[in-house]
This record gives structure tokens, sequence and C-alpha cells, in this order.
């Protein structure tokens, strides 16, 4: 039995598999020795991504975390004109069909912070806030959730 996944509107089947093609030929094309004296790392971070982001990634690639913000942060160094960050974007968006990240994934919320953000957004339990910032964080949505547990602490 094969697997089916659910094909996001706006995508076709074709489509994602020349962006998974594209993308899986893009990482292995850029080989991880050779570093620049900033780091592909710190490009992968000063482009705004975190942990979640490479979980994300690593998972679609099918690879660890520390290889995948290198090879992210590879893209985004060497592919100018908004190119890379563009190739980055659409691997999330496919990557974000399969895999999910956890409240703790990229963040430094503690468990008090959960119980301040589930009564701040009105859900029962702090288990509830932990799942939605856990899709927040799959989602990208990093500063609407900072945005949000700003006003969650300036409300108290």
């Amino acid at each position: 039995m094969t697997d089916t996944y659910a094909v996001p509107k706006g995508f076709s089947h074709v489509a994602i598999r020349v962006a998974i093609c594209t993308s899986l030929t893009v990482a292995a094309a850029l080989p991880l020795q050779q570093a620049h004296a900033g780091g592909y790392e710190d490009d992968f971070f000063t482009n705004g991504y975190n942990y979640c982001d490479a979980k994300l990634i690593a998972s679609f690639w099918g690879t660890d975390t520390v290889k995948a913000k290198l090879a992210a942060g590879k893209l985004l160094y060497k592919i100018e004109s908004g190119g890379g960050k563009k190739a980055v974007e659409n691997i999330l968006s496919l990557a974000r069909l399969w895999t999910k990240c956890e409240w703790d994934d990229g963040s430094d919320y503690t468990y008090d912070d959960m119980k301040v953000l589930a009564d701040y957004w009105g859900l029962p339990t702090p288990f509830d806030a932990k799942l939605k910032v856990g899709k927040l964080l799959t989602e990208g949505k990093r500063q609407q959730l900072k945005d949000e547990y700003k006003k969650s602490r300036s409300r108290g």
C-alpha cells in the first residue's frame, strides 16, 4: 500500500515532486566542507530561522539538524537576490506537510510561560498552550508568538 498525503491548496502532485527533486539536488550540490568566514550556520540563524526550521528541513531532507542548518545556510549565502531565501521557504512549506515542531523547538519558553499563555488565550491547560505554540512555530509564525507572549506578560 502506498502512503498518500494531502496536497495543499495551490500545489499539484507534479509541483511537489519537482520541488522535492530540485531541493534535494540543490542540497546535494552544495558541499559543506568549506564554510565562508561567517559560517553557514550563522547565515541560517541571521536570516531569522531557528531550531524548529532546522528540524523541519532535516526531516524533509532525511538528515540531522546540524547538516540541515549548514545546507540551508549555504543556500542562503550562495544564492543571491533572495533566491536562497525563497528556496528555503519552499522547502519549509513542503516539510510542514509531514513534520511538526514541539513547543520547545527553537524557543526559550518555560512551563510557567505556557501557563501564562494558556490564560491569555483562554485555553483550559498549559498543555493546550504547548500545542498552540508548537503549531505557531511549525507555521513559521515566530513573530506572532513573540508579540502574543509579550502581550500576555504585560496584561498581568
